[in-house]
C-alpha cells in the first residue's frame, strides 16, 4: 500500500497528526503496536468498572490560555464533551493540602499561607509569569514550530510587548531554579516547586528549562484541567474517527520493525508480519532510542546522531496501581487529582499522584464505589524473567502503594474491592516506552 503519510505510533501525538492530515485530504496510515490506539491515553475494563490507563489530567480544552486541544478539535470540526475540574489538583506537602485553584491570585494566596514569609514574592512571581504568558502565548498563539512561524506575525508580537518577549527569551537558556532564585529565598519553597517541575516536566528544578516550567506554572491555571466525559477513551476515539471517515487506515496490532529508505530519504516501513507500506512522508511518534536504536539502519545515520540519542536521560520508570474502593473512605473535599509528596527533599517511591476521576464522572464505576489510579516512580529492578518472582514482586508493590494511599485516606486498605498493578515492564510492553519511562527522555536544559 502506498500513502502520502505513514504515522508510526498511535498515541495522542500520532493520532493528532494523522487526523489533521486526513482532514486535509492526504492519504494517511497509522501503524500502532497495541490493539487500541491512544498509547497511555485510553482505558481498560474490569467487569462494570472503567479504568483510565494513564494520561487523565488534560489541558488545553478551555477558551482561555494556550488551548491546543480546543484548536485541534475545532480544526477537525469534531465536538467532544469534557468535564472541567473546579480544582486543578491538590498537593499534599509536609502535612498541608495546597489547593490549585484556577484563579491564579487565589492560588497565590493559598501558597502564601504555607510560606507566609514569601507572600509578596509569590504574588509578584505569578503576576509576572501571567503577564508574560498573556503577551507571548495567548495573544498570538502559534501551533507551529518556531521555524514555521510566520515572521511578520512574530515581529508584530515582539514589537507590541518587547519586555515580555525579552523576558521569555531570557528563560530559554537558564534553569527553573535560576528563575526562582530571582524571587525566592526559602529553601522549603524551592522543594515545593521542585515537586511541581517533577510532575509537569519529569525533571528537577536544576534540570528543567525555565521557559518550560514558567509556562506550565501558569498555563494549567488559565487553561484549566479537563477530563473527557465517559473516560479518556473518547479523546483518541474521536481522532481515530476523523482518520477513518476521511479515508485513512489504522493498522492496529502491527509493529514497525524498520524504516525503509530510497536514495537517502525515508520511503516506507516494514511491519513485523512481513508487510511493507510506502509513503512520501514518515511521521515518527515514539522515543528517539527506538528510532535510532531499532528502526533506522545504523549505516543511514551518523555516529553523532546515535550518540545524541543514547545520551538522552530517561525519566524515571513508573508503577501504576488500579483499584476499586468503597466510596465511603474518600472525604467529600477530596480533589479528583491529589499529589502525595513523601520526601520533599528528593524524589522517591513514596511520591504518588492519585487520580480519583469517579469524583467528577460517576459513569466509571458503581454508585457506592470510587476508582483510583495511583502512579509513581519505581527504582526496583523489574527485569527478572522468573514469572513467580515477578508476580510476588507485583503483589509487594501493590501493598506498598495501598499503604501510601492509606496515609492520605485512612481506612482505604480495608476498603479495597479490586486492585491490579502495572509495572515498568507492563508500560514498556503496551506503549514501547523504554524501561517503563512514561515520559520518555527528560525535557532537560540543553
Amino acid at each position: 500500500m502506498d500513502y502520502d503519510v505513514i504515522v508510526i505510533g498511535g498515541g495522542l501525538s500520532g493520532l493528532t497528526a494523522a487526523s489533521l492530515l486526513a482532514k486535509r485530504h492526504l492519504s494517511v496510515a497509522v501503524v500502532e503496536k497495541s490493539y487500541n490506539p491512544g498509547g497511555s491515553c485510553g482505558i481498560f475494563k474490569r467487569g462494570h468498572v472503567t479504568f483510565d490507563i494513564g494520561a487523565a489530567m488534560l489541558y488545553g480544552f478551555g477558551e482561555k490560555g494556550f488551548n491546543a486541544h480546543r484548536f485541534v478539535f475545532n480544526a477537525l470540526e469534531e465536538p467532544i464533551e469534557v468535564i472541567r475540574h473546579d480544582l486543578l489538583y491538590c498537593v499534599n506537602f509536609k502535612g498541608r493540602r495546597i489547593r490549585f485553584f484556577a484563579d491564579v491570585e487565589r492560588f497565590a494566596d493559598e501558597l502564601s499561607d504555607v510560606f507566609p514569609a514569601e507572600r509578596d514574592a509569590i504574588h509578584r512571581f505569578y503576576r509576572d509569569l501571567q503577564k508574560m504568558y498573556q503577551h507571548v502565548m495567548v495573544e498570538t498563539p502559534s501551533y507551529a514550530t518556531a521555524d514555521e512561524t510566520d515572521r511578520k506575525t512574530a515581529l508584530k508580537s515582539l514589537l507590541r510587548h518587547p519586555v515580555s518577549y525579552a523576558r521569555f527569551l531570557s528563560y530559554l537558556n537558564t534553569s527553573a531554579r535560576n528563575l526562582l532564585a530571582r524571587y525566592f529565598k526559602d529553601p522549603e519553597l524551592f522543594k515545593f516547586f521542585d515537586k511541581l517541575t517533577s510532575t509537569y516536566c519529569y525533571a528537577t528544578l536544576e534540570e528543567a528549562p525555565a521557559v518550560l516550567a514558567a509556562v506550565m506554572f501558569v498555563d494549567n491555571h488559565i487553561g484549566g484541567s479537563y477530563y473527557p466525559a465517559g473516560s479518556t477513551l473518547f479523546l483518541p476515539g474521536k481522532l481515530e474517527k476523523v482518520i477513518e471517515e476521511n479515508g485513512g487506515d489504522m493498522y492496529l496490532e502491527s509493529e514497525v520493525v524498520a524504516i525503509d529508505f530510497t536514495a537517502g530519504k525515508p520511503s516506507g516501513v516494514r511491519l513485523a508480519d512481513g508487510r511493507t507500506l510506502t509513503a512520501s512522508h514518515i511521521i515518527y511518534s515514539g522515543t528517539v532510542w527506538n528510532l535510532y536504536g531499532k528502526l533506522i539502519d545504523p549505516a543511514l545515520t551518523t555516529a553523532g546522531q546515535r550518540e545524541w540519542a543514547e545520551k538522552q536521560v530517561p525519566t524515571y520508570p513508573s508503577v501504576v496501581l488500579y483499584a476499586v474502593i468503597d466510596r465511603s473512605v474518600i472525604p467529600e473535599d477530596t480533589a479528583p487529582i491529589e499529589m502525595l509528596v513523601g520526601k520533599p527533599e528528593q524524589i522517591d517511591e513514596s511520591e504518588v499522584t492519585a487520580y480519583l476521576l469517579s469524583i467528577d464522572d460517576r459513569t466509571l464505576c458503581g454508585e457506592d464505589e470510587h476508582t483510583v489510579l495511583a502512579i509513581g516512580p519505581s527504582f526496583e529492578d523489574w527485569s527478572q524473567a522468573d514469572p513467580i518472582a515477578y508476580q510476588q514482586k507485583k503483589q509487594k508493590e501493590q501493598e506498598r502503594l495501598i499503604g501510601v494511599l492509606e496515609r492520605r485516606f485512612p481506612g482505604l486498605a480495608s476498603a479495597v474491592r479490586f486492585a491490579e498493578v502495572a509495572t515498568p515492564r507492563t508500560i514498556e510492553h503496551y506503549t514501547l516506552k523504554n524501561g517503563g519511562a512514561v515520559a520518555g527522555p527528560k525535557q532537560m536544559l540543553g
